[in-house]
């Protein structure tokens, strides 16, 4: 009996891990007909489906925590307890683009994710994993440094709520009053961009138009993260603005490094450690990792390419939403083989009735060509 392990990223607005895998799955076993089995292994990068894949592969319970969306909304978020009492937290549970249908750049505000990391320690947390993809703001993460007790100053006083329109006023902040749990809790932020904090490969002018800023807004956005930027360079005595990931989550990975001393890491890389994911390829005949688009962005840390890094030599291929890389990309990866569930590129709203069986077709074509290469 040959073994395949599925581990695959959320294909964003149709499967979560879970599902993914699962069709997937059932097509491998149907088409093999009981000389494969798969073995599931749902992952994530720091963005959607963080808190479930850690859940699914440590053990733990979710729990809930009242707070604010990233527009100051009263909402209620989920996040993660593990069996080690490490929590797992999702930055968009509490500042999500999905939370809102409002576009509102100048106005977000990670207040809310503050508000969970509080939580977490509160509830006798002494480690956190969070997860930073897919928000809504661009504040530097000072908003969450703000709900955690921290101060900011504009030349005329103590400002009010900080949020991503406001970080060019502040002149200096005060951290002494960061709420103590959390600051001792040992914090490790999961990201997948590389991004710094400002400038032309900034979080303002790679990540805000899809917040919905335009072009003047992610200007102004950049002075303000530049500005912001400065100061906790400052309070840090090191260079946070320019570092790997300090614009990961319109600068939010900048705030919790430069105050909280978290420390930054490909999300990927965490979840595959967790699931022991290394030692459980080393027995599988093939390997099989998707997402909804792979493309040149994959290379930066998303779920196949971290995948296929620690596969061994374990052969791998792809079954994705949509494939935007060529096939020299494809193999740079270290993925033999691609297959997307919509070849022909066509719009979603024309797809969407039939997403589940354009997945399936996908998978049976990718176990025609497992069979074929004799990699099964």
């Amino acid at each position: 009996m040959k073994k395949i392990i599925i581990a695959s990223d959320s294909f964003k607005g149709t499967f979560s891990s879970r599902q993914a895998e699962r069709i997937i799955g059932e097509e491998f076993e149907r088409y093999f007909a009981g000389r494969v089995t798969a073995e599931l292994i749902p992952v994530a990068d720091g963005g959607e489906g963080t808190v479930d894949a850690f859940l699914e592969s440590c053990g733990g319970v979710k729990t809930i925590c009242e707070c604010v969306n990233h527009l100051g909304g009263p909402i209620e978020a989920e996040y993660g307890i593990l069996d080690d009492k490490t929590a797992v937290i999702e930055a968009a549970a509490a500042c999500g683009l999905y939370l809102s249908e409002e576009r509102k750049p100048l106005y977000a505000s990670s207040h809310g994710v503050g508000m969970l990391l509080r939580d977490a320690a509160e509830k006798g947390c002494k480690s956190i994993i969070l997860g930073i993809g897919g928000t809504a703001t661009t504040d530097g993460g000072c908003g969450l440094l703000q709900s955690l007790g921290g101060r900011f100053f504009s030349s005329e006083g103590e400002t009010g709520r900080i949020c991503s329109g406001n970080l060019s006023e502040i002149r200096y902040f005060d951290m002494s009053r960061i709420e103590q749990k959390v600051k001792k809790c040992n914090i490790t932020v999961l990201c997948d961009v590389r991004n710094p904090l400002y400038g032309e490969n900034g979080a303002a002018y790679i990540f805000a138009p899809q917040k919905g800023a335009d072009e003047a807004q992610v200007e102004f956005l950049d002075t303000g993260l530049k500005n912001i930027g400065r100061l906790f360079d400052q309070y840090a005595q090191r260079d946070i603005a320019a570092s790997e990931g300090a614009g990961a989550a319109g600068g939010m990975g900048a705030g919790l490094s430069a105050v909280l001393g978290a420390k930054l890491r490909r999300g990927i890389d965490v979840v595959l450690e967790k699931a022991d994911f290394a030692r459980r390829a080393e027995k599988a005949d093939l390997i099989i990792t998707g997402e909804g688009r792979l493309d040149s962005q994959t290379f930066q840390g998303k779920v196949p390419f971290g995948v296929a890094s620690l596969s061994g030599d374990t052969p791998v291929i792809a079954v994705c939403g949509d494939v935007a890389a060529d096939e020299i990309q494809v193999n740079a990866m270290g993925i033999k083989k691609a297959f997307s569930s919509n070849p022909d590129r066509l719009p979603f709203e024309e797809i969407k009735h039939r997403v589940e069986e354009n997945l399936r077709e996908a998978a049976l074509r990718a176990a025609e060509y497992a069979e074929k290469e004799g990699l099964l």
